[in-house]
């Protein structure tokens, strides 16, 4: 569990770092209509990498539950709006129902 934690502790901080590098300095944004602008790039950044951190857990044999899990306590963590954590779960449950339908056949 601390593993999955530190790698997305670690994507974000990266996701973070490559959406704003191309911006200026918090602290010149704030209170403007870039902060607005650059907090919905992060967000869709970090709600990127949750979700691919997710598929991989479950490639890697993590139970459904155990990454739902994650995903919602990682979601709150970093503040990923409501709607978005609904999408990446259902995603990811969507997903898992069409694997189980392929070794099925």
């Amino acid at each position: 569990d601390r593993l999955w934690a530190h790698s997305m502790r670690l994507v974000a901080l990266d996701a973070v770092a490559a959406t704003t590098s191309h911006r200026p300095p918090y602290y010149d944004i704030i209170f403007t209509e870039t902060q607005a602008e650059v907090a919905a790039e992060i967000h869709r950044a970090v709600h990127a990498q949750l979700a691919a951190l997710c598929f991989s857990m479950r490639d890697l044999g993590v139970n459904t539950l155990d990454v739902a899990a994650f995903a919602s306590i990682q979601a709150n963590q970093y503040q990923i709006p409501r709607n978005d954590r609904k999408h990446i779960l259902f995603a990811f449950t969507t997903a898992l129902d069409g694997d189980e339908e392929q070794q099925n056949k």
